[in-house]
């Protein structure tokens, strides 16, 4: 009897990637952009892989986007491979493809400091359950106490779909979620956005979440106000 192969991952297709797809051309961007034959790293979740794709295929995604999408795979990549034996414990920061340095977590801070001289830099943990992750938040039905208050609003994202949005304030806590299109807006000032992945957590499982260093001012009115 022969011995087992290992199984690989087919390549991806133009068929396969369309779930990613928000307008029509970014499956071609991305197979553009990406290596021949690419296929998505096995122990890469799910919320990044579409991460990925829409910071390599946006169309408002410069160069430092789409290299931290790629960087992001290199990681996925390496840690399929085993390369980080012997650094479980580690945080690993990759620049232009390349492992550049084993050691703790930056502070938000610092990687501020690090992306400033070296644009499109990430920092990704080993141990894959130290990812960062938001407090889990629960959806309270009328009449019941809690922080979380649902305000329905006619958001539709043009650039989306059409998608529509409801806006989700957080009551009584320092955090307030918004759509997409609020860090769309002022995508240009990086400055103010943490350049960290962080998994969303309760009713945002599945999702990336992008915290401001910044307030925002949020005013809620009415059709006449």
């Amino acid at each position: 009897m022969g011995s087992l192969q290992p199984v690989q991952n087919l390549p991806e297709t133009s068929q396969t990637l369309l779930k990613y797809e928000k307008k029509p051309g970014q499956v071609e961007k991305f197979l553009a952009r990406t290596d021949n034959n690419f296929d998505w790293p096995s122990s890469m979740p799910e919320n990044m892989r579409r991460n990925c794709f829409f910071r390599i295929t946006d169309y408002q995604s410069d160069i430092d986007d789409v290299q931290i999408g790629r960087n992001i795979i290199f990681f996925y990549n390496a840690l399929d491979k085993g390369e980080f034996l012997g650094h479980e414990n580690d945080w690993v920061t990759v620049y232009n493809q390349e492992i550049i340095e084993y050691g703790k977590e930056y502070s938000d801070d610092e990687l501020m400091q690090i992306f400033e001289k070296m644009p499109g830099v990430i920092q990704l943990p080993v141990n894959q359950k130290s990812m960062p992750r938001s407090e889990k938040r629960k959806m309270l039905g009328p009449g019941e106490p809690g922080l979380v208050a649902l305000f329905d609003y006619d958001f539709y994202d043009t650039d989306n779909n059409n998608k529509r949005y409801q806006c989700v304030i957080d009551t009584g806590v320092p955090s307030t979620i918004f759509p997409y299109q609020v860090k769309r807006t002022f995508w240009k000032r990086k400055k103010e956005w943490n350049q960290k992945e962080i998994d969303g957590s309760g009713y945002g499982e599945g999702a990336c979440e992008y915290h401001s260093y910044k307030m925002f001012e949020v005013r809620i009115g009415d059709d006449q106000n």
